[in-house]
């Protein structure tokens, strides 16, 4: 009949198949549950600093950001990673993004942001002079760290300002 080994195979080759139909399960359900009501806004922006060093020019930012995130959380999502990046079309490159503030929000009750006056983490810095009088976007975005699955990527806000044309120090 069937020797210990047959058995072991077919009861380990079962197991595996269970185990993948409960992960695609999972990853399919994840997408059907986000929830994609809530309120998020950024801006208005100040430039505290702008000038130039070496050959770049340099800008440091203060904004204010009110976003509630915690309807995105539920027992699929592991953690959320928020950014404001500012965007810009200069000559030298057509899409220009730099990442001024970043935050890592890993349970629903750390999930509703409300700054008033933040600083910019980083600092904005453009390799070469096409700063200075351009058009611009404070954009808020984030992207969904789920358990199992693929990163998914969401842009919420925006808020267009221009930079001076003139150095602030």
């Amino acid at each position: 009949m069937h020797n210990w080994s047959n058995r072991a195979n077919t009861v380990v080759c079962y197991g595996g198949f269970v185990l993948m139909v409960c992960l695609v399960l999972t990853t399919i359900t994840s997408y059907i549950m986000y929830e994609t009501h809530y309120t998020s806004k950024v801006g208005p922006v100040k430039i505290d600093k702008f000038g130039r060093v070496r050959e770049s020019e340099q800008a440091l930012l203060t904004f204010d950001l009110k976003a509630d995130l915690s309807k995105l959380f539920h027992w699929h999502t592991k953690q959320l990673f928020c950014y404001v990046t500012v965007e810009y079309v200069s000559t030298k490159n057509v899409v220009n993004q730099v990442v001024v503030w970043d935050q890592i929000i890993q349970t629903k009750e750390n999930a509703t942001l409300n700054l008033r006056g933040a600083f910019s983490e980083y600092v904005l810095i453009d390799q070469g002079y096409y700063l200075k009088g351009n058009e611009v976007n404070l954009t808020f975005s984030y992207n969904i760290v789920p358990i199992s699955g693929l990163l998914t990527r969401h842009t919420v806000a925006s808020y267009p300002f221009k930079i001076p044309t003139e150095y602030v120090v």
